[in-house]
């Protein structure tokens, strides 16, 4: 399989041009191939209640008494990979009939969601909408937002790099600013190489600002055939957390030489060398690795595909 490089010039310190690259061997034939119905498992509703965040989802999922339901009423924070998660799998399962989903109770929780597109993004992909709006204050938080998008898998990883470093300040460090690239292309290119579908979710957010602890979580999330499926043919019956587990060692589902370093890479620049978190959600499993350590997580709720989750310290300034 020929090999393709994604490069970018990203933007450095003080907007230094910086230029990046990955090289991948992108396989034609499967990126933007949709799942097989079949192969896609339905699970019940979801609902989610409390903190949605990179650390709390095992926490706040829960299976909601009405199948093929959202509800979010009793959710009181949420961050992008809270947002990916819920996107990806409510789109994965539910229809039409479903009716509208429950949107929190929390006003400012509301308002976020609407700043964030979740209802338009998930009525472009289900043709729901909450039972509930909130108006968006009229402030500009581009800045250090990038809003839920359901983009195509077969391209523009790039792009969707470069997209995110523009919320960082311009003085972090140049040696940071390629992690976060190079892990926002490695976490979209597994979409278009394993999930078997032709398109995903993205989200991202600056916390703390121009400040010392500025950080950055990233949410990135497919709707496709999950980890466990996608290694099936290479490794046999594996759950769900021993799926992520060996995917996350270094297990690929193409035989070619040097697969299976996407997640290992994610893990070793964004958890054990920056000091960060890695998420990683696949059907019924996860993993949150931090610096040299990892934890399973079992799920309640069947999330479906494969949700991955980064937070990145970004508060090193880049010496003068």
């Amino acid at each position: 399989m020929p090999a393709t490089v994604s490069s970018a010039t990203i933007l450095g310190v003080e907007g230094r041009p910086v230029t990046v690259e990955r090289t991948y061997h992108r396989d034609v034939a499967r990126t933007g191939r949709m799942a097989r119905s079949g192969e896609l498992r339905r699970v019940r509703g979801m609902q989610v209640s409390g903190s949605l965040t990179i650390t709390s989802v095992a926490q706040a999922l829960r299976t909601a008494e009405v199948a093929s339901g959202l509800d979010l009423s009793r959710c009181t924070f949420i961050d992008p990979v809270g947002l990916v998660t819920v996107a990806a799998t409510h789109a994965l399962w539910c229809d039409d009939s479903s009716g509208a989903w429950r949107a929190p109770d929390d006003v400012e929780v509301c308002r976020y969601l609407e700043r964030m597109r979740l209802p338009k993004v998930l009525h472009e992909a289900t043709g729901l909408l909450p039972d509930k709006r909130a108006p968006v204050r009229e402030h500009d938080n581009s800045g250090y937002l990038v809003e839920l998008e359901q983009r195509g898998a077969a391209a523009g990883e790039a792009e969707l790099g470069q997209v995110v470093l523009d919320r960082l300040d311009r003085t972090v460090a140049d040696e940071v600013r390629r992690i976060v690239w190079e892990c926002v292309v490695e976490a979209w290119l597994n979409i278009g190489d394993h999930a078997q579908v032709d398109s995903g979710f993205a989200a991202a957010q600056v916390f703390e600002r121009h400040q010392p602890n500025q950080r950055l979580v990233i949410g990135i999330a497919d709707a496709g055939i999950g980890i466990a499926s996608s290694l099936r043919a290479r490794l046999g019956a594996l759950s769900d957390v021993d799926a992520i587990a060996r995917a996350v060692a270094g297990a690929s589902s193409m035989p070619d030489p040097g697969r299976g370093t996407g997640l290992p890479t994610m893990r070793a620049s964004a958890a054990d060398e920056l000091g960060g978190r890695l998420l990683v959600l696949s059907g019924r499993g996860g993993l949150l690795a931090t610096p040299g350590w990892a934890r399973p997580i079992e799920l309640p709720v069947d999330v479906g595909g494969t949700v991955i989750g980064i937070e990145l310290p970004c508060g090193v300034r880049a010496s003068r």
